[in-house]
């Protein structure tokens, strides 16, 4: 188990050495931070579920990205990252010079990356399209967290991999609240109509 450990660690390491080394640039450097920010306090995916929620036809869907996002957070952030209480890169390497506001929290899993792929699966679930879409913004986020600094590749991978079950789960839930509430109201329409024979 501690060669696996030490394993990911190094590999941790070189990925992110590489980043730094062949990708950054002062273009890239505006880029990524302003995608980074679109995650902050999963606040695109928030946003997102509002929206679709204001329409009756889009209202589940809004929901259900709501009930992804609320079970990432429990996990990743109440459970999940005080558990593992793992220090971010710059946190380790004061070499590293951050373009960002320096976050505080622990680094695993990547909660950004968690809340994005969470909304993103839980759209796939619905609409292929704006799954799509939804997951290319996702993976850019994720690789922000990357670029800038603030994350190592495994914290990302948990991430992605926690999104992935709770966004299928929010789906698997809604999905069996609107089976229940459309049960309900089929339910009373035909007792509406048996009375109204009567």
């Amino acid at each position: 188990m501690q060669a696996l450990i030490n394993w990911v660690y190094n590999a941790d390491w070189a990925i992110l050495n590489f980043i730094e080394e062949h990708m950054h640039s002062g273009v890239c450097d505006a880029i990524f931070k302003n995608i980074t920010h679109l995650g902050d306090g999963g606040i695109l995916w928030i946003i997102v579920a509002i929206a679709l929620m204001l329409f009756r036809r889009t209202r589940y869907i809004g929901i259900a990205v709501a009930v992804s996002l609320a079970l990432n957070s429990i996990i990743c952030l109440g459970i999940l990252k005080p558990a593992f209480a793992r220090l971010r890169p710059f946190m380790l390497d004061s070499g590293i010079d951050l373009i960002l506001h320096a976050p505080t929290d622990f680094s695993f899993p990547s909660g950004h990356t968690a809340s994005s792929f969470s909304a993103a699966v839980t759209l796939l679930l619905y609409n292929r399209k704006y799954g799509v879409l939804a997951l290319i913004v996702a993976a850019l986020i994720a690789f922000s967290r990357l670029y800038l600094m603030v994350h190592f590749p495994s914290d990302v991978i948990a991430g992605i991999a926690l999104g992935i079950l709770t966004g299928a789960a929010a789906f698997i839930v809604t999905k069996k609240l609107e089976a229940f509430i459309l049960r309900r109201s089929q339910k009373r329409g035909a007792d509406g109509e048996k009375r109204r024979k009567i």
